[in-house]
């Protein structure tokens, strides 16, 4: 074992509060690294860099949010944060905070969080009161090794415990632990699994507070096991340290649910969260068995309908929705089984927005299109080119499957490529799945038989002046038959993510995901990717997303919140390694929901579909929005 010579330990949560009240979150330890902006950030105005209009925009949210002496209060014993785009109100005193919902709330809550000791399971040691230190916007408590720290922002308010050496008392195998009181009128209990705590307000008979998520690792990058477990009156953090070279660093990662997406005219049977896609401050979701999409757009924290998308010559039973795709301005939604080159040949229709009005900007459709092939199961947008897949075309034989390449000039768009496998053989579904990235396009064909039945494969494609030519053919490193490699694909510049839903290494169907990069123009295996807690039947790889350095994987018949209820996971690449950082959840996870059915994300956003949620009766369907900054998943 190495020795224990120090250890930093944070915790993080954030209360934000939602439509229907508050959520909870976590982040980074503040002072360790800078909060991630988002790849959308507000462009700068004319003259002013992008890096100095942050820093403006910065200044300014710190005097908004600033921390003040309680009125009344002697000297600075007590303290006030005030938080206008949350709702919330923070007191700050010697003995811990007190949060409360601002004037307006109809069922005003209250809730209080006290640190009142840390160490090991026999060796808990009390802490003594603190006066909290103002500084801008931001709150520290110094007792010693151990700051406890806050930060109040748009976000919410940011709370972390930074520990500097490990406290004494280590017996054997016993976690660190930090222990602390809850109080006022909200109840807690346990989430989805051992890394969520959920505090619901008995008048409004939901939860109105999240405490979720708890993510630790060492000098070496190995992840350290973290739990919460909520008891009568407290919680407790319990992190395994046992092992670990130090210096250790614990991130924590609260994670909350920034939004629910819900159609404004949600009905039974819709199947909303069919498909869905992000893009800085919109997201796209599907409702496939109602034939529309929606677009949705944030403002600060808050997401709202902006408009429904609907196909000019919308047909019944067109499935306009099953695949959706969005970058900036464009959106473009597939609809499978329209029949304008003869039954369920499919289409694609391109949409543009100005202002915030999105009209039909063109209507997609294989060249050589044919009844049955599926035109638009899949679809794919990087700025003015678009990917489109046709998996049951014949090109090659029955059901070989293609892509097909437009691009737009102007405001015209035309056909610049069909994709083919060099390799098609009959049945393999090539274009079931595809992704673009500027000038790099990537097509899954999962039925492919190269390391036997249904072992699957994707196709990198490279566009070089115009013209697009396969640049290399990706297989797992342990492709067996069944695994159905390339069942989903998703691109991020020189990094692609490729699904192995029948992967068995948890066994049978568990399901797996696998990274690949490029150098130069060879592409290899940088990582396989598996769920920390892995089943069978899960079918992890279900749907995979990536941005830079953040993937997405759902597996949709996770059973935390009981059968097929779902999850996704997100994993984070430091250096050359990719770690699981958390396990999304729905707030309101339930039986059957297929959480994970779909996944995007975009920079710090991520967007899940739940296809078969019942709020709005049976399979009505919504998809859930989170966000994270440089540690954390939150609001």
């Amino acid at each position: 074992m190495r020795a224990r010579t120090a250890l930093a330990s944070v915790f993080v949560l954030l209360i934000s509060a939602t439509a229907s009240g508050a959520v909870g979150q976590a982040a980074t330890p503040e002072g360790e690294r800078k909060t991630q902006q988002r790849d959308n950030a507000t462009a700068p105005p004319e003259g002013l860099s992008a890096e100095d209009w942050q820093q403006i925009q910065s200044l300014v949210e710190q005097a908004a949010y600033r921390v003040k002496p309680l009125p009344g209060a002697p000297g600075a014993t007590a303290l006030e944060a005030r938080n206008p785009q949350q709702g919330l109100r923070t007191r700050f005193g010697a003995d811990g905070i007190r949060v409360v919902s601002l004037a307006g709330d109809a069922l005003p809550w209250e809730w209080g969080l006290q640190l009142r000791g840390y160490g090991y399971a026999d060796a808990i040691q009390a802490v003594a009161p603190a006066e909290p230190m103002a500084d801008g916007h931001r709150v520290a408590y110094r007792r010693g090794d151990l700051v406890e720290w806050y930060v109040n922002d748009h976000r919410g308010v940011e709370q972390g415990f930074t520990l500097a050496a490990p406290p004494p008392g280590a017996v054997g195998d016993q976690p660190l632990v930090l222990e602390l009181a809850v109080t006022g009128t909200l109840a807690p209990r346990p989430g989805a699994d051992a890394k969520a705590i959920l505090f619901e307000d008995a008048r409004r008979g939901e939860a109105v507070l999240r405490y979720d998520g708890l993510v630790a690792w060492d000098a070496e990058g190995d992840p350290l096991p973290a739990r919460m477990v909520a008891q009568d009156g407290a919680l407790r953090l319990e992190v395994d340290a046992r092992g670990a070279a130090y210096p250790v660093t614990i991130d924590p990662l609260v994670r909350t649910e920034n939004a629910k997406l819900v159609a404004s005219d949600a009905a039974p049977n819709d199947w909303f969260g069919w498909s869905v896609a992000v893009s800085g401050d919109t997201a796209v979701v599907g409702a496939v068995l109602e034939d529309w999409a929606y677009v949705f757009v944030r403002s600060g924290t808050a997401w709202t309908q902006q408009q429904k998308l609907v196909a000019s010559d919308a047909g019944a039973g067109d499935y306009f929705g099953t695949s959706v795709a969005v970058s900036g301005d464009t959106a473009v939604v597939g609809a499978r089984l329209d029949d304008d080159a003869g039954s369920d040949s499919g289409s694609a229709y391109v949409f543009v927005r100005t202002g915030s009005t999105w009209s039909e900007q063109a209507k997609l459709g294989a060249s050589d299109g044919a009844p049955n092939d599926y035109f638009g199961v899949s679809v794919a947008v990087s700025g003015d080119t678009a990917v489109v897949g046709a998996y049951r075309d014949d090109d090659a034989g029955t059901d070989s499957g293609s892509a097909y390449v437009f691009v737009r000039t102007g405001g015209t768009w035309s056909e610049q490529a069909k994709l083919g496998a060099s390799d098609a053989a009959p049945g393999d579904l090539f274009g079931f799945s595809v992704a673009a990235s500027g000038n790099t396009a990537v097509v899954g064909a999962f039925q492919d038989d190269d390391a036997g039945s249904g072992s699957g494969s994707a196709y990198v494609f490279e566009r070089t002046a115009g013209a697009w030519s396969e640049q290399d053919k990706l297989t797992a490193s342990d492709a067996e038959s069944g695994d159905v490699f390339g069942s989903s694909v998703a691109v991020s510049g020189d990094t692609a993510v490729i699904g192995a839903i029948g992967d068995d290494d948890a066994g049978t169907s568990s399901g797996s995901a696998y990274v690949f990069v490029r150098s130069g123009s060879m592409w290899s295996e940088q990582a396989k990717l598996g769920a920390s807690d892995a089943a069978p039947g899960d079918s992890f790889g279900f749907s995979v997303a990536v941005s830079g350095d953040t993937a997405v994987v759902g597996a949709l018949f996770d059973a935390d919140a009981g059968s097929s209820s779902g999850s996704a996971y997100v994993f984070v690449r430091n250096g050359m390694m990719w770690s699981e950082q958390t396990k999304l959840v729905a707030s309101d996870a339930a039986p059957d929901d297929q959480f994970g059915w779909s996944v995007a994300v975009s920079g710090d956003t991520a967007v899940v579909g739940a296809r078969w949620d019942d709020d709005a009766g049976t399979d009505s369907g919504p998809a859930y929005v989170f966000e994270s900054t440089a540690g954390g998943w939150l609001n």
